[in-house]
């Protein structure tokens, strides 16, 4: 944050049967960013789970993003993204502010990212590990609230 601007992440793919939405979804809430306020991390989650950094919206629009070889981990004990080429030579820590994860479906509303986030204690946008577990299964739901 030398720029005086926050750090945001925002956290796209994944493994779920709905991946092509959320790479739809991820594209849209980085343009609508304001980039005078805010340095944007874009991270990719492929498919078959690896997460990668992703250097614009265009790369998100044509799948090309899938091709980046270069690796971003978000570890439970640092605060921080690792960025790691996977080619060797690379590695970078940097600092989050938030993380603004757009993953729908299974891993990602489901309150498992939200869970590795708490642990690594990074604010994010939307509802905590429980309440997302909690409000993923529809008929638990209702039992909930309807007691």
């Amino acid at each position: 944050m030398e720029n005086g601007k926050k750090n945001v992440v925002v956290i796209f793919g994944g493994r779920s049967s709905e991946h092509e939405v959320s790479c739809i979804s991820g594209a849209t809430v980085i343009e609508k960013i304001d980039k005078e306020k805010y340095d944007v991390m874009i991270v990719g989650i492929t498919k078959d789970g690896k997460w990668l950094l992703v250097d614009s919206v265009d790369s998100i629009r044509d799948g090309s993003w899938r091709k980046s070889r270069t690796r971003a981990v978000i570890s439970p004990d640092t605060e921080s993204v690792l960025i790691e080429s996977l080619e060797g030579g690379m590695e970078n820590k940097v600092k989050v502010d938030v993380v603004f994860p757009v993953l729908h479906g299974l891993y990602g509303e489901d309150g498992t990212i939200q869970g590795l986030l708490e642990m690594a204690r990074i604010p994010f946008v939307g509802c905590g590990h429980l309440s997302s577990a909690v409000t993923m299964d529809k008929f638990f739901t209702k039992v909930i609230a309807d007691s």
